[in-house]
C-alpha cells in the first residue's frame, strides 16, 4: 500500500479526490466541518487530500505562523501529524477494550420436521429480512427485522432475481449453517411532530459485508477517530453500502482492527491490507451514550443539519481563563505558552470537543482558544451564555454574547458548533423565554446546536418542549457536575432521562477538581486551591471534604482498579463518568495533563468495577440552597405559570 499527502459577561466564579470516489469524473462527496478524511482502495492508500519572552508579545507570539506549511496538522477529527504519545500498535487494539469488538457468528437452526420457522421477505440488494420467528426450533441469534446477507458463505445481496436468491439460499439450507447478519435497515424518517422530538436512535454493534469495486473503491470517505477506527463522513452511491449509514464507526475489517495506532498512516494501511469485496466488517453505530463507545452522537438543532459527533473526552478550559490561577501556576510564559501544546496533544487523541465561556476570565480563555483554532485543525467548539440581571431582552443578549464569541474564538465557519444557557435566569425570565433565546441563536446562524447547564431534569423538558413545540428544534446537551464524590445526576434519574430523550450529557468537574486525581493526601490538609491568593477552596466536588478516610478509601480502590488497567486514578475517575453515561469535560493546561484525560477513551471498566466505586463514593448535595429552599424552589417550578412570567427561582441545580 502506498501512503501520500495532499496537498462579555461576569465571572460568576471569581466575583478532493478520494480512491473511494466512483470515477475522475464523479464530483468529490461532501465532506462536513471542513474535515480532511483518509481514504483507502482496495491496493492502495492516500491521504486525500525564547522561552523567557511573553509569548503574547508581538515580537514572540507562540499562536503565529511559525511552523511551515507543511508541518501544520490538517483539521482532521483526531488530528492528523506527529503523535505525542506513540502507542503500540496490534491486533488488540486500543480502542476496543473490554467492549464487545465483534459479533457473535450467527447459526441457522434447522429442525428435520419443523423446518428453520422463519417467515422471510427478499429485500433487492440486500438479502432476507427476517419477517416472524416461530417458537420451534427458536433461532437465537436473529431478531425480528435483521436481515441475513450471507447462508454458509452464499451471497444474498448479490441476486437480481427472487428465483435465483431462492436458489442460493436453498442450496446452504442446513442445521448449523453459519449466517451473516445485518441489523434492519433504516427507515424514512417521519414527519416532525408536536408531540417531541423523534426517538434517539440506540447503540448498537453489529456486523456488515463490504463492498468494494474496482473501479469505484468502497465509496466512503472516512475519518480517522484514534480510540475506535474510522467514522464514515459519506457514502457513495456506487457501489453503495445498503448495511452502514454516516456517522458509522468502522471498528474491525476481517480480523483487522482498526483503532490503537499511534498514527493515522499506521491505520490506513492496515485498512488497506484487509479490504476486500464481500469482506466482512465490525461497525459501531453512536448514539447520545458513551457506555458503549468513544463516539457520542449529538443531534443538531435543526433536523436537515448533520448531528455533532463529538468525543468521548472533552476538555475543559476553565483554568485557561484564569490568568491568577492558571498563569502563575507555571510562570505568565510557560503556562500560557504551554495552551498551544495542550490543545494539540488532545487533538492527537481524539479529544476534539473543547468547553469554554465568556466567563472564564472575562473572555481570556475563548481569546486563547481563538489562538489555538488558528492553527487549523480541526476541533469542536462549546461555549455558553451567562444570564445577567441587565439583560432584559434574552434573545437579543443571547444573539449579543455570541457573537462576541464568536469574535474572540474566529471559529473557522463563522459559527459555534454548541451553544449552551450557563444557568437558568432568575425571574422575571421564563423558561419558555430562554428557550426562545437559544432558538433565536440558532436562527440567527450563530450555531450549530444549543444545550443547557446546570438545571433541573424538569426545567430541561420544559425548554426541550418549548424549542421542539414552537421552533422545530432539538436540544443536543445538559451539562452538570458529575463525579464520584457527587453522583446526584444519576440517583435523581437526570442522566437516563437524558439519555431517553436523546440528549448527551456533559460532565464537568468529573475529578472533584483535582481531588479525585490522587495527587492531595485527604490527611494533609493539602486539596485544590484557587482565587488570587490560593486561599480558597475550589467550589465543586466537595462531597467527601469532610470525611477524609471515605474520601482516602475511595483514593485507594481507584488506585487498585487503575493497577488492573494500567491507568492512572484520574483515568479511572473519568472512566467511571463514561461508564454513567456521560461525557467528562476535564480541564488540561499542559500536554501531558491532556494525554492523562485521553488515557480514558478506549476502555471501559466492568460492571463489577463500577459497582464497587460508586459504593465508595458519594451522592452529593444541590450547591448554594437548603433542602427547604430546594423544595420551595421545586414547588415553584412545577406550579403553572402565565405566559411570559417567570415565576420564583430558587437554585438551578435542584434535581441535576
Amino acid at each position: 500500500a502506498a501512503l501520500t499527502s495532499r496537498t462579555d459577561g461576569e465571572d460568576p466564579w471569581f466575583v478532493e479526490r478520494d480512491p473511494w470516489s466512483a470515477s475522475p469524473d464523479a464530483p468529490a462527496p461532501s465532506r462536513k466541518r471542513g474535515s480532511a478524511p483518509s481514504a483507502v482502495a482496495s491496493a492502495a492508500v492516500a491521504a486525500v487530500g525564547g522561552k523567557d519572552d511573553d509569548p503574547w508579545s508581538g515580537n514572540r507570539d507562540p499562536w503565529s505562523a511559525s511552523l511551515q506549511q507543511d508541518d501544520r496538522p490538517s483539521r482532521c477529527a483526531g488530528g492528523k501529524g506527529r503523535a505525542v504519545a506513540p502507542a503500540a500498535p496490534g491486533r488488540g487494539g486500543r480502542g476496543l477494550g473490554d467492549r464487545a469488538s465483534t459479533a457473535a457468528p450467527a447459526q441457522l437452526h434447522v429442525d428435520p420436521d419443523g423446518g428453520a420457522g422463519l417467515s422471510l421477505l427478499w429485500l433487492p440488494g440486500e438479502g432476507y429480512q427476517v419477517v416472524e420467528i416461530d417458537a420451534w426450533p427458536g433461532q437465537p441469534s436473529l431478531t425480528q427485522g435483521c436481515v441475513i446477507r450471507t447462508i454458509a458463505g452464499v451471497r444474498l445481496d448479490e441476486p437480481t432475481t427472487e428465483e435465483d436468491v431462492e436458489r442460493r439460499f436453498a442450496s446452504a439450507f442446513r442445521d448449523g449453517a453459519v449466517l451473516g447478519i445485518a441489523p434492519a435497515p433504516r427507515s424514512t424518517p417521519s414527519a416532525p411532530s408536536t408531540a417531541g422530538p423523534p426517538s434517539p436512535p440506540s447503540s448498537s454493534v453489529f456486523q456488515v459485508w463490504l463492498k468494494v469495486d474496482r473501479a469505484a473503491g468502497a465509496g466512503l470517505t472516512l475519518v480517522w477517530i484514534p480510540a475506535e477506527g474510522y467514522l464514515i463522513e459519506a457514502i457513495e452511491q456506487r457501489p453503495g453500502q445498503p448495511q452502514l449509514q454516516e456517522g458509522d464507526v468502522l471498528r474491525w475489517v476481517g480480523d483487522t482492527c482498526l483503532s490503537g495506532f499511534s498514527v493515522e498512516a499506521q491505520a490506513d494501511a492496515a485498512l488497506a491490507s484487509s479490504l476486500r469485496d464481500g469482506m466482512s466488517a465490525t461497525a459501531f453505530r453512536p448514539a447520545a451514550d458513551p457506555r458503549s463507545g468513544d463516539v457520542v452522537r449529538a443531534s443538531s438543532a435543526r433536523a436537515e443539519m448533520a448531528p455533532l459527533w463529538l468525543p468521548s473526552v472533552a476538555i475543559g478550559t476553565w483554568s485557561w481563563g484564569n490568568e491568577d490561577f492558571g498563569g502563575s501556576a507555571l510562570g505568565a510564559d510557560r503556562g500560557r505558552g504551554a495552551l498551544l501544546e495542550a490543545f494539540g496533544a488532545a487533538l492527537d487523541a481524539g479529544a476534539c470537543l473543547f468547553d469554554t465561556a465568556p466567563t472564564y476570565g472575562k473572555g481570556f480563555a475563548e481569546v486563547a482558544l481563538g489562538k489555538c483554532l488558528a492553527s487549523g485543525r480541526y476541533a469542536l467548539i462549546a461555549t455558553k451564555y451567562y444570564p445577567r440581571g441587565k439583560d432584559r431582552d434574552m434573545a437579543a443578549a443571547m444573539i449579543v454574547m455570541a457573537q462576541q464569541s464568536i469574535s474572540r474564538l474566529r471559529p473557522a465557519e463563522g459559527c459555534l458548533d454548541l451553544f449552551q444557557l450557563h444557568r437558568v435566569a432568575e425571574p422575571p425570565h421564563s423558561l419558555e423565554e430562554q428557550a426562545d433565546g437559544l432558538a433565536a441563536v440558532v436562527r440567527a446562524g450563530l450555531a450549530r446546536a444549543v444545550g443547557v447547564c446546570n438545571c433541573s431534569l424538569e426545567e430541561l423538558r420544559r425548554i426541550r418542549a418549548r424549542l421542539w413545540e414552537a421552533h422545530g428544534l432539538a436540544l443536543s446537551t445538559c451539562q452538570v457536575e458529575l463525579s464520584l464524590v457527587r453522583q446526584l445526576p444519576c440517583s435523581s434519574g437526570l442522566v437516563a432521562a437524558c439519555r431517553s430523550m436523546g440528549v448527551a450529557v456533559l460532565a464537568y468537574s468529573p475529578l472533584a477538581m483535582g481531588r479525585l486525581s490522587g495527587r492531595f493526601d485527604p490527611f494533609g490538609g493539602a486539596g485544590p486551591r484557587w482565587g488570587r491568593d490560593g486561599s480558597r477552596t475550589r467550589p465543586f466536588g466537595t462531597g467527601l471534604d469532610a470525611e477524609p478516610p471515605a474520601l482516602a478509601r475511595l483514593l485507594a480502590a481507584l488506585r487498585e482498579v487503575g493497577q488492573r488497567h494500567g491507568k492512572s486514578c484520574a483515568q479511572v475517575a473519568l472512566n467511571w463518568v463514561l461508564c454513567q453515561g456521560a461525557i467528562p469535560i476535564s480541564g488540561a493546561r499542559s500536554c501531558i495533563q491532556a494525554m492523562e484525560n485521553s488515557g480514558a477513551m478506549g476502555w471501559r471498566l466492568s460492571p463489577e468495577e463500577v459497582a464497587l466505586l460508586t459504593a465508595l463514593g458519594a451522592r452529593g448535595a444541590t450547591s448554594d440552597t437548603s433542602t427547604d429552599e430546594a423544595a420551595a424552589a421545586t414547588a415553584c417550578r412545577t406550579a403553572p405559570r402565565a405566559p411570559g412570567s417567570g415565576g420564583v427561582r430558587g437554585h438551578t441545580d435542584i434535581v441535576s
